[in-house]
């Protein structure tokens, strides 16, 4: 059940004509003062300056707050040093850069919108690959975490290890790092790919 506060999701590059991460605006569902606005990933397409400066934000507070990093990978990251240098934001991320100024770890709590995300640290498509829950409205950013396993097969211990804290959550939507977002029984998929890694046990 919810607060009544709820946290509202955007991704700015859902049309963007070349190959880029999802890049998702996070922001409070009334704009109050004290919310934060983040982005959860940078991407590569410069469009997202222009459409960060769409988004409604409210009246007397920052555009932009903090940026987010599922991992290090450039299609995910190349716009940050520009959206840092014009927002003057604080750069979160799991794996230090000379543009990171805050090194998060599990279980670290970050607020966005009028939420806050808990880190969770799972290794598998990089070693620095994050996930971020938000509890109240049960959504998972995964970056690009790999929850779909379709088939059996020999995997690293590291993605059984983050799939296994994955599916404890009791989650509604996910979003990716590309694609749509995934609401037909998400958590059901996550152990489904736990099954045909065998590692269900």
């Amino acid at each position: 059940m919810t607060d009544g506060f709820f946290m509202k999701v955007i991704n700015l590059t859902k049309n963007s004509k070349m190959y880029t991460s999802n890049v998702y605006f996070l922001k409070g569902d009334w704009n109050a003062i004290n919310d934060v606005n983040v982005l959860i990933d940078s991407g590569r397409d410069p469009s997202v300056l222009q459409k960060i400066e769409e988004t409604h934000t409210g009246v007397g507070k920052k555009k932009l707050d903090k940026i987010i990093l599922t991992h290090n990978h450039y299609d995910h990251t190349v716009m940050t040093k520009e959206i840092k240098k014009k927002y003057d934001v604080n750069v979160y991320a799991f794996h230090q850069e000379e543009y990171v100024d805050v090194l998060i770890k599990e279980g670290m709590l970050i607020k966005a919108g009028d939420r806050y995300l808990e880190v969770l640290h799972t290794p598998g498509h990089t070693t620095d690959s994050i996930c971020l829950w938000e509890s109240n409205q049960k959504i998972l950013f995964i970056g690009d975490t790999n929850i779909n396993f379709s088939r059996k097969g020999r995997r690293g211990e590291n993605i059984i290890t983050s799939l296994r804290k994955l599916a404890r959550l009791d989650v509604t939507i996910i979003y990716p790092g590309h694609g749509d977002p995934i609401d037909r029984d998400p958590g059901k998929l996550i152990r489904d790919s736990l099954i045909n890694l065998n590692a269900d046990k």
